[in-house]
Parts: C-alpha cells; structure tokens; sequence
C-alpha cells in the first residue's frame, strides 16, 4: 500500500477528501489514514475511524465494496497537541481489491476539499480538535495536489464495533433565545490561546454576549439518555440563516450551564436560502440539544450513533432500580469502547492507564473477551513519547503530551492490569513483550527510592484519586497510596515473570508502610522531611481513599478495622461521622471500596450501597458519572465496571474462562434481589 497526503498539508485542522470512482471487480477497501476519517459509499455514511494507535503505526480497515460505484473517504489532520490521538502528519493509504489482490491503489483516488468546509483554528477543547464550521454558501470543490509521504508500518486490525443507526430526539419546543443560565468554567483555554485568535476563529465570549441579545431563537431537543454520535441535521432555511447547534450532556432543572465542562460544545452553519442536509465530522456526546438560529428555517435532527453494537453476552431483568443501574453501566461502557478505552466519549475520547484496568473487566463480562483491551495495552507499549523519560509510560495514549507531564501512578496501574489481562485471556505473548518496558520502569521508580525503601518526591501529575487526598498537601514527600500501589506493582512483576527479588524488595515496602503510615486508628496519607531532615507523618492528612488503598493492596489490617471501613464510611456516609477524614469520590476510591467489599463477601453491603449512589446517576443521564456529582463528564468508561460489582453480588459472577462465566464456589445469596441474570456465552 502507497501513502499520500496534500502538498503543503501540514496546517492546523486540514480536512482532504479522497475519491475514486468507476472502478470495478472489486469486493473489499482497506483504508489507513489518520488523523481520523469517514467513509461514504454513494454518498453515504458507512464508517469511521482509525481504529487508533501510535504515530508511525497504523490499524487498517476493512470494509466491503461490492455493488459500490463511488468512494469518498475524508480524512482530518489536526496537526494540534491533544489526547485523542498521536502527534503526526496526516496520511491515506488505500487498497481496492478482488480476492485478496490489490486491483486499484491510492495513486488512483483523487484529492479535494470541500469549500464549505472552514478551517477554524477554534479548539473543541485542550483534549480533541477543532470546533466544526461548515458555511453552504461556499460552494463547489477544489482539487489538492497529492504528494508521496512515508508509510507506518500496518500492525493488527481491529473491527468497525459501531453499527451507526439512526437515533431520533424528542422535539421540547421552540422560542425566542435570551442566553444560558451561566457560562461555565474557562477550563482548557490556556491551551487553545494560541490558535483561538486568528482568522475563522469563533469568538467564544463575543458569542456567549449576542446569545444574550434576544436575536436568535432555539430549538430544544432532547434525548432519554446521553448518546453519542454523530450530528445530522437537515435544514430548511427560508431566508440566509445562521446556525449554533449546541449540545450538553446535563442540564439541572432547564439551567443550562454553557461550556460547563470547559469544552466549546458547538458547532456554527451558514445556511443560505435552501434545503441543506449537514453530518458532524466527529462524533459528540450529550442528552441535550439546542438549534440556535439567525433567521428562519426549519430543522430535522437525528443522530448516527457512534458506540460499541456488538450484541451482550448478558441479559438483566427484576428489580427496576437494579437493572436501570445495569443498563447505563453497559451504555457508558459502549460509548467508551470502540478501538480503544475512553475515560469519556465528549470531552476526550481519550485512552487513560488507570480507567483501563476497570474498563477491561466490563469487556470481558459483555463480550467475553478483551480485543479492545489488547489494543489499547499494545498501543501503550509501542508508544515513543518524546516528551517524556523513556523508562515512563504515557498517562494516556495514543495522544500528544506536555513535556515531562506523566502521572506515574498511571504507569503502575497498568502493571497492575497486565497481571488481570493474563488471568483473564491467558495470552503470555503481551506480558512477554511488556517485559523490558516494565523493568524500565522500575529502574524510573528506583531513582526515588529512600533510606526505608520507599518512594519519595514523585514529580509531575501524582494522582490518587478525585478528592482531598489529591491536594499537593496530601501527595508531596512520601505518599502512601503511591507506595502501596508500587509494592503491589513489585509483587505483579513476581508473579508475571517469576523475580523474587522484587517480591521481597515488596514485602519490605508493604512493611514500612504499615509501620509509617498506620497512627492506630488510621493509615496516615503522607510523611515528610521535619527541619532535620526526619522522616514525619502529617498527623492530619488522613483520606478515606487511603484507607481503601490499604485495604485493596492487602496491607496488614485488624478485623476492627476492617468493620469501622465497613460499617462507618463509603458513599453513603453520613454527613459529620468522622469528619475529620476526607471522603472519596467515585473515581477510584468508591470502587476500590466496593471491589473490596466483593472480596470480603460483603456483598448485601454493596447492593446497598449502589443502589442509592448509582441510581441518581442512571435516573439523571442514562449513564455512570466521572464524579459524585454531575460538574464533569456524566458517560465515563470506567465506571461501567458497575455491572461487574452489581452481578459479582447478585449472582457470584467471577469472570469468563475459556468462553464460559466463572461463578464463586459455594456462592449463596443472603438475600432474594429479585433480578434474572441470563448468560449467553
């Protein structure tokens, strides 16, 4: 396969057609391109991707052209740091084929753009591209010139998993428009400065003041749950219109916060007099919708949804709340796992180590394998990030990094994973080819290593979770959270590749910690250098989170307080019981409590607890939230592994082995949940 791409294409947000017609005897396309492409066969929509990975590698894609007489295949390079992709330039590679023999090749398509494309240097937000502008009074194409570019080197495909049906909105009303309840956080502008000024450019405060004006009228329309998808909107404008399709995924009793999660969730239409049909480029993530206009048209929305269709293994009926919860767990997970992991599909789309490791056991119940989960674990591992110490592992991937930004619990979770992926697939080439990137790794941490053998000063992003514990008060000098979770990535490496040194070099630290961090009642969050130089724990930084890293890693515990952890605290909390302990938030401390309950046998507790703190989430969006509360994204990946924690309680589900779910031995339950769980491995 041949590569091209335009000549002098290396401009921010550069959109190309490609297009090849009257070709025959052909039954398949592959495609590589980046950075992200859709595909029409006689003008209509059937795919999109990549199926993403690193720069300099590409996963084709394979689609059936039989009885097809034109192709068109658009393709965006970005050429912006973001974490949606890799940082490189664009390319299209192409094949047109009869049993396997390449019959047509990309020197045979041809380059163009569409004029009604405007190449606004507008960010969507600091972690994807560009905010869409399409103007229909600029009509007609203009051919590009093609010029060779290196090729990547083609590794394993991984299937289209969207099935891109159509989803309808309900209609809520129309009226005039006098602006939003408030404008949200400015969030990521600092990275979006520097292109947000030039020409093409949306003004985004200039903007927020005419919504204000009364001069636009809005379209409400509105989903059951969040989707995601991509925008289809037909237009029917009588006079020259202009056009704000604004989307959000929450909206507190009718107050819409605009740009509420620091994202520029619009997009801008010049529609002259006419009938127009427009399709977002990329796809979008929301339960509301408005049609702001300047003018007068009438519209007719729809959405292509753009999630995982693959048929579940699992079947849930019963008790309302039970299977509601279930429900939007399973669609927060397929909104977020199409070629990679996403901790969410609007702001980011973006792969984070960490989210992954919960997001893989979701897989594996729904599907009963984990193809997306070596995906994105290979993409990890071939990753070549410039920007940072060649021993650490991107935070998330594939995606362009800040220098030196990294988050090296990040890192460790993934080792923490690669153990789970094992057990879970029983495939030892991955872990065989993680090795030297993890003993790399290893070799990083050991740079911080102190006189009790512990971590000390990690620098960049240390992350424990969403909540006190993360403050830089909490996290500086040693952090025990990081070192329970690195002895425990010490006792992986043992068990992955056998190396008992490591194994008591992780004794040891579980050792140190119990003796530093635990004051005999609770496990203290972190210690640091007194006026001497001594080694002192900061008496009042004590996290509920910290507690349950403890109790997740296996440290030495007493069954007092074990029960105190029980009985006393999680999500449901009452409000002024240990108050002086910071509460966890959903991501990770609450799910490391419930899978830890899982172990315990708690599981009536679990139930308990989820149905209450799950239930607002699910009756709200139809989907699992980033938070406790609703102020970031509401459709995140990882807490679709809900569903596991749910049918490991209900049912003893354990996990999937060789095509068949593993139940635990002797499992009972306490109490009649009044929920069906069908399997159909």
């Amino acid at each position: 396969m041949e590569f091209f791409w335009i000549k002098n294409g290396d401009a921010k947000n550069t959109r190309v057609v490609f297009e090849i017609n009257n070709f025959e005897n052909c039954d398949s396309l592959t495609i590589c391109a980046a950075d992200f492409f859709r595909v029409f066969f006689d003008g209509e929509f059937v795919s999109a991707g990549p199926a993403r990975t690193a720069a300099g590698f590409s996963r084709p894609r394979t689609l059936n052209v039989k009885g097809v007489k034109n192709i068109m295949v658009e393709v965006a390079a970005y050429n912006v740091s973001c974490y949606a992709c890799d940082m490189q330039k664009g390319f299209f590679g192409a094949n047109l084929s009869k049993n396997g023999s390449a019959i047509y090749g990309t020197a045979d398509f041809t380059a163009f753009k569409y004029n009604t494309f405007v190449q606004t240097p507008t960010r969507y937000s600091g972690q994807r591209g560009f905010v869409e502008f399409t103007d229909f009074s600029k009509s007609g194409l203009e051919k590009l010139e093609m010029v060779k570019v290196p090729a990547p080197k083609i590794i394993g495909e991984l299937e289209d998993f969207a099935d891109y049906r159509k989803v309808d909105f309900e209609f809520k009303g129309e009226k005039q428009f006098f602006g939003f309840y408030k404008q949200g956080e400015t969030g990521f502008d600092e990275r979006m400065e520097e292109v947000n000024k030039l020409p093409n450019s949306v003004d985004i405060y200039a903007l927020r003041k005419r919504f204000l004006t009364g001069e636009f009228t809005a379209c409400d329309y509105e989903f059951s749950n969040i989707q995601t998808g991509f925008i289809n909107l037909s237009i029917d404008a009588e006079v020259d219109t202009e056009i704000y399709i604004v989307m959000e995924e929450y909206v507190s009793d009718g107050n819409w916060i605009f740009r509420r999660s620091g994202c520029n969730d619009f997009i801008k239409i010049i529609a002259p007099k006419g009938k127009w049909d427009f399709l977002s480029f990329e796809p979008y993530a929301f339960k509301f919708m408005k049609v702001l206009y300047k003018g007068k048209a009438k519209f007719a929305p729809s959405l292509v949804a753009y999630d995982n269709a693959r048929k579940s293994k699992i079947k849930v009926s019963g008790d309302t709340k039970f299977t509601k919860i279930f429900e939007a767990a399973e669609r927060s997970f397929r909104q977020n796992a199409l070629d990679i992991f996403m901790d969410c599909p609007g702001r980011e789309r973006a792969g984070w180590l960490c989210d992954s490791y919960f997001t893989a056991k979701t897989e594996r119940l729904f599907f009963g394998n984990n193809d997306i989960e070596r995906a994105f674990l290979e993409n990890i591992l071939i990753s070549k990030t410039e920007e940072l110490d060649p021993k650490m592992l991107p935070k998330c991937f594939p995606a362009q990094h800040r220098k030196d930004h990294y988050i090296p619990n990040w890192a460790m979770w993934m080792v923490i994973e690669l153990k789970d992926y094992l057990i879970r697939t029983g495939d030892r080439t991955l872990i065989d080819a993680a090795k030297k990137r993890i003993y790399d790794l290893v070799s990083f941490f050991d740079r911080y290593v102190n006189e009790f053998g512990l971590l000390e000063d990690l620098e960049s992003w240390v992350f424990i979770e969403w909540s006190i514990c993360n403050t830089p008060e909490y996290i500086c000098g040693v952090n025990f959270p990081s070192n329970m979770l690195f002895a425990s990535v010490l006792k992986t490496i043992h068990e992955l590749y056998g190396d008992e040194a490591l194994l008591e070099r992780s004794k040891m630290m579980m050792k140190a910690v119990e003796e530093l961090s635990f004051n005999g009642e609770f496990f203290v969050d972190n210690a640091v250098r007194n006026s001497e130089g001594k080694l002192e724990c900061v008496k009042d930084h004590t996290s509920e989170t910290c507690q349950y890293y403890a109790l997740f890693f296996g440290l030495n515990t007493s069954e007092k307080f074990k029960k105190m952890m029980m009985e006393d605290f999680g999500p449901l909390r009452k409000e002024g019981a240990h108050s002086e302990i910071g509460r966890s938030n959903m991501f990770i401390g609450n799910y490391l409590r419930f899978l830890w309950l899982c172990e315990m046998g708690e599981r009536d507790r679990v139930v308990d607890e989820s149905l209450e703190y799950f239930y607002v989430m699910a009756e709200r969006t139809g989907t699992l939230w980033e938070h406790n509360t609703p102020h970031a994204s509401c459709d995140h990946g990882f807490a679709s592994v809900a569903a596991v924690i749910l049918l490991n309680c209900v049912c003893g589900y354990e996990g999937v082995r060789d095509g068949k779910p593993v139940f635990i031995q002797d499992y009972k339950t306490q109490k009649d949940y009044k929920v069906k769980v069908e399997f159909n491995y």
